[in-house]
């Protein structure tokens, strides 16, 4: 898990030294911010075990600095050409990059969401993510 935080650490300083240069609008705050996890799902655990980690998950999160207004929902594939080896996708919004950060800088072994991450090992692997900037379409 470390490893894996470390690597995303890197991954995001590069986005938020960036963002700034590619819109304005991030760096006031108006663009939402996704984490999207690839994850699979081990023989054994149902649907309804998935929601259940995602449901401790967010209640962790929302006990987290930066998440106390963060979102999760897990993406079901209903119909696909070939996922490969992803059984869902595990998305958390965030209002901000600032809110993204101050959850990275408290997160320790020992923060609520450490162990809601520690309490999902043996039943789902999400090794892989991804931060992306959220930019919603709007028709007037």
């Amino acid at each position: 898990m470390k490893i894996v935080m470390h690597s995303l650490f890197v991954f995001v300083l590069l986005i938020v030294a960036a963002s700034p240069a590619y819109s304005a609008e991030t760096a006031n705050g108006k663009y939402k911010v996704i984490q999207v996890w690839t994850c699979q799902i081990e023989d054994g655990v149902t649907e309804a075990d998935v929601d259940a980690m995602g449901q401790a998950k967010l209640a962790a999160l929302r006990q987290m600095p930066g998440g106390e207004s963060a979102n999760l929902s897990v993406l079901w594939p209903v119909a696909v050409s070939n996922t490969g080896q992803v059984d869902v996708h595990v998305v958390v919004e965030w209002g901000s990059f600032v809110d993204f950060g101050k959850l990275w800088d408290a997160y320790t072994d020992a923060s609520a969401l450490a162990k809601a991450d520690d309490a999902t090992e043996g039943k789902i692997v999400c090794p892989d993510s991804e931060i992306w900037e959220v930019h919603e379409v709007i028709v007037n």
